[in-house]
């Protein structure tokens, strides 16, 4: 094995690590000739009228980490958003999504959106509609077809056809499609739902 994602240490976060524990970490790879291929930020995994100026500094640790731990790749979420809301929270989705893609430009690193369920970007239309409305090079996906089972999405015949030109990191795991009805935080919320809603 030659690289890991960051995604924790030492039971914190990778956006919770401090600049010399980053340095530990980095020193603790490299003695066993390990890289890291990307940080696995919980970044975006936060209700989307949710403290912005809290989130963005968790994506600037994020950003340090990359830099610290030699990495281009920063993996982020699309934000909760409330069921029956997602037509209505999309601005402010594309909104903070836009803002970390400018920083990330600066900071010459790819943010890789992940579908995950219940954030906005669970489907692959919305995901799509996503890295179009933000427009910028520096925002990919991570595609995870695990997490489009799991809201109903058949990864290779839906979500991969409409995601593939934008796809720069990939997550392989197993998954079963089941009924997650009342196993959310936003329980009414079914997995049919996988258009725009009002």
């Amino acid at each position: 094995m030659r690289f890991l994602e960051a995604r924790s240490a030492w039971g914190r976060d990778v956006v919770e690590l401090s600049d010399d524990d980053l340095g530990r970490v980095r020193e603790r790879l490299t003695a066993h000739g390990i890289s890291i291929s990307a940080i696995a930020s919980p970044v975006g995994k936060a209700p989307v009228d949710g403290d912005f100026d809290s989130e963005r500094g968790r994506f600037r640790r994020a950003l340090t980490a990359a830099r610290r731990l030699d990495t281009a790749l920063v993996r982020l979420f699309s934000f909760f958003v409330p069921a029956g809301r997602y037509r209505a929270s999309r601005d402010e989705v594309v909104r903070r999504l836009a803002a970390f893609a400018h920083e990330a430009e600066r900071a010459h690193v790819t943010l890789a959106l992940e579908n995950e369920s219940y954030v906005y970007g669970d489907t692959a239309e919305r995901c799509l509609d996503l890295i179009e409305a933000v427009g910028s090079a520096a925002l990919r996906m991570t595609f995870d077809p695990a997490n489009f089972v799991q809201v109903g999405v058949r990864p290779y015949t839906e979500a991969w056809p409409l995601l593939k030109p934008y796809v720069a990191h990939v997550h392989i795991k197993d998954a079963v499609a089941v009924d997650r009805r009342g196993l959310s935080p936003y329980p009414e919320r079914i997995p049919e739902e996988r258009l725009m809603d009002s």
